[in-house]
């Protein structure tokens, strides 16, 4: 009987490391400075999230390259673009007109990258040496 609950004990106990090793902190504004893409059907966007709050935005395709700047906000788990132009209509199709708007996104972190995503669009996956 003590064999079986010492290890009953055992599995317990890397259950509850697993757990402890799998929980992560929602990201600091410091930990999610940097570059990011998400592949649309109809283009590649890219953002940087720069260290003094600014961001710079830029999509292109076959035919359009644009640019835009603006402020981000990050109060966990949402980051916010200000004045973000939204280049995709929710549905994988480009966006007519391409509007500005304060855009929110969700931050998560998922096997060592950070990811920003909203309902409708692929999500912003973070550059890294790794996955470049």
């Amino acid at each position: 009987m003590s064999t079986v609950m010492r290890n009953i004990a055992l599995m317990a106990l890397l259950v509850l490391g697993f757990v402890t090793l799998s929980c992560k902190k929602a990201p600091a504004p410091a930990n999610i400075e940097g570059n990011y893409i998400a592949w649309r059907p109809h283009g590649i966007e890219r953002l940087e999230l720069k260290t003094n709050g600014t961001y710079v935005q830029v999509f292109t395709n076959s035919t359009l390259a644009r640019t835009n700047s603006g402020q981000w906000i990050y109060h966990s788990p949402t980051l916010t673009l200000k004045s973000a132009l939204i280049f995709d209509d929710g549905y994988g199709r480009p966006a007519t007109p391409i509007v500005t708007n304060d855009w929110q996104l969700k931050g998560r972190y998922l096997i060592n990258v950070w990811m920003f995503e909203d309902r409708q669009n692929e999500p912003f996956s973070q550059v890294t040496p790794e996955n470049q």
